[in-house]
C-alpha cells in the first residue's frame, strides 16, 4: 500500500511529477509557433529556412505613377474608429495604422495612380514583405498560365504525376488538379490549429521534403465533395505543377510574371530543403509591396499587360467570378464576401428571424445566399459574394481588387489585428466626398 507523501498519494505524486517533467521538457525543447513561423526554444537554434531567389530586368521594370500629395494627406487624415466594445476612440488614419497596429504596409492604387503608399515598422519600399497564405493566388495564376500553354489540364489526376501515392490511399486515384485549386481534395487536413507544434500545418511548415508529407495523407471525404480550406492543397497543386513544367515555380514565375510585369526588384521563395527543392508554395513568397500591386494590376486588367496577353482572359474570369458552391473561392483566389442585414422601421440593421424571411430579401440570385448568423444560430443573414475580389494571407495580409472602382487596396503586417475590409470601404468612401 503507498504511503501518503506530504498529504498526496504516491500514485499522484508521481503522475504528478512525470506531467511536470513533460510539461518543462516541451517548453525548453519542442516546436513552438510564434507570430506564424516555427521556431525552437530559445536554448536551440531557429530552424533554417532556404530561400531562391526570383530575379528582375533592372533595365526593364514598371513604375506606378504618383496622385498628387494632397490625396496622400486627405487619405492619412481619414478619421478612422475602429469596433469597440468600450467607448469609441476615433484616429487619424495613419496614426491608427501606425501606432494601433502591426501594419507594416499600406498601399491604395487607382488606374496605375498611387494614392496613398505608406510604411511602418521599420520597413520601406525596398523591403521584402512576406506573403504567407497570398502565395497561393500566386500559385493559381502559375497553373492557368501552364494550363494554357498545354503543360497540363483541371481534369489531370494527381497520379498521373505521382503514380507511387496510390500505394498509401485508394482515394488518390480520383483526385484531380481542378479539386487542388478550389481545395476539394478531401484530404484531412487541420489547418486551424497553428499554436500545436506537431499540427498538421506545423509538419508541413517545417518538413524537410513535403512529398513525404503525402505518404502519411488520409482522405476524409471523396475528392470533390466537399471544399474546405487546406494549405496541403496548394501545396501537391505546386508539386504536381513543378513536376508538369519541370521546373521550379521561383523559375517559372520569374520567366512568366517577374520579367513581363516589370518588378522592381528581386523576390524570393522558401523551399523545404536545398536537398529536396520543393517550392513552399502554399506560403513563403517575399516581394516588395509595389510588385505586390503589379500582381493585383494584372489582375484587374483581365491578364493583359503593356498590350500582351500573360494570362488568358478566360482563367481571370473563372478565377474571379463568385462560386457559391466553394463558399467563394475559386482557382485559389477569393471572392469579396459581405452580409446583408434587414433594416427595421427605425433604420436599424438586425438579423432576419428566420430563413424564409431572408431568402425572400435576396435580390440576386447569382451572388447572395441565406446563412445562419456566426453567433446567434437562431437568426439568419444574407451572405453577399461580390465582384471584387482578393487575396488573403495569415496575420492580415490582403490584397483586394475592385474592377468597379479599378482600384486595389494592400495591407500588409505582422498581426491580424484590424478590419482591412473596413479601412479599404471607408477610404472609398471618403475618396467619393472628397473628389
Amino acid at each position: 500500500m503507498c504511503k501518503p507523501f506530504l498529504g498526496i498519494d504516491m500514485k499522484i505524486r508521481t503522475l504528478y511529477i512525470i506531467l511536470s517533467l513533460f510539461i518543462i521538457t516541451n517548453l525548453t525543447c519542442c516546436r513552438v509557433i510564434k507570430m506564424g513561423q516555427l521556431h525552437l526554444s530559445k536554448n536551440h537554434k531557429k530552424p533554417r529556412q532556404e530561400f531562391v531567389d526570383i530575379l528582375n530586368d533592372p533595365n526593364n521594370t514598371f513604375a506606378y505613377t504618383y496622385a498628387d500629395k494632397k490625396t496622400h494627406e486627405f487619405i492619412s487624415q481619414i478619421d478612422y474608429a475602429p469596433y469597440s466594445r468600450k467607448k469609441k476612440k476615433s484616429y487619424k488614419l495613419s496614426e491608427y495604422l501606425d501606432t494601433k497596429t502591426k501594419t507594416t504596409a499600406f498601399l491604395v492604387i487607382r488606374n496605375d495612380s498611387i494614392l496613398f503608399e505608406e510604411y511602418y515598422e521599420g520597413y520601406d519600399q525596398n523591403s521584402l514583405l512576406p506573403s504567407w497564405s497570398i502565395a497561393k493566388s500566386f500559385v493559381g495564376a502559375l497553373t492557368g498560365i501552364a494550363i494554357q500553354e498545354g503543360y497540363l489540364s483541371q481534369s489531370d489526376l494527381v497520379i498521373k504525376y505521382f503514380p507511387e501515392l496510390i500505394k498509401f490511399d485508394n482515394n488518390w486515384s480520383d483526385l484531380k488538379v481542378g479539386h487542388l485549386l478550389n481545395m476539394r481534395s478531401g484530404i484531412s487536413f487541420d489547418e486551424e490549429d497553428y499554436i500545436n507544434p506537431y499540427s498538421d500545418i506545423a509538419d508541413l511548415y517545417m518538413s524537410k521534403n513535403v512529398k513525404k508529407v503525402l505518404e502519411k495523407v488520409r482522405f476524409k471525404y471523396k475528392p470533390g465533395e466537399v471544399h474546405y480550406y487546406s494549405s496541403l492543397d496548394t501545396e501537391i497543386l505546386a508539386l504536381v505543377l513543378e513536376k508538369a513544367i519541370s521546373r521550379s515555380l521561383s523559375n517559372y514565375l520569374q520567366e512568366k510574371l517577374f520579367i513581363p510585369l516589370g518588378m522592381e526588384s528581386k523576390g524570393t521563395w522558401a523551399i523545404d530543403s536545398k536537398k529536396s527543392k520543393n517550392t513552399k508554395g502554399f506560403c513563403c513568397l517575399n516581394l516588395t509591396l509595389r510588385d505586390y500591386a503589379k500582381f493585383a494590376s494584372l489582375y484587374l486588367k483581365n491578364g493583359k499587360w503593356n498590350n500582351k496577353q500573360i494570362i488568358d482572359s478566360s482563367w481571370i474570369k473563372q478565377s474571379t467570378t463568385p462560386n457559391f458552391e466553394n463558399n467563394c473561392y475559386q482557382n485559389q483566389m477569393y471572392s469579396h464576401k459581405s452580409y446583408k442585414l434587414k433594416r427595421d422601421s427605425l433604420n436599424n440593421y438586425n438579423s432576419y428571424q428566420d430563413s424564409l424571411s431572408a431568402q425572400n430579401d435576396i435580390t440576386d440570385i447569382n451572388y447572395q445566399r441565406v446563412i445562419k448568423h456566426w453567433y446567434r444560430n437562431d437568426e439568419w443573414v444574407i451572405q453577399n459574394c461580390g465582384d471584387a475580389f482578393f487575396a488573403l494571407g495569415i496575420f492580415g495580409q490582403e490584397i483586394l481588387i475592385e474592377p468597379n472602382e479599378q482600384m486595389i487596396f494592400i495591407r500588409l503586417g505582422k498581426k491580424w489585428d484590424t478590419s482591412s475590409s473596413n479601412i479599404f470601404n471607408l477610404i472609398k468612401r471618403e475618396l467619393r466626398n472628397y473628389e
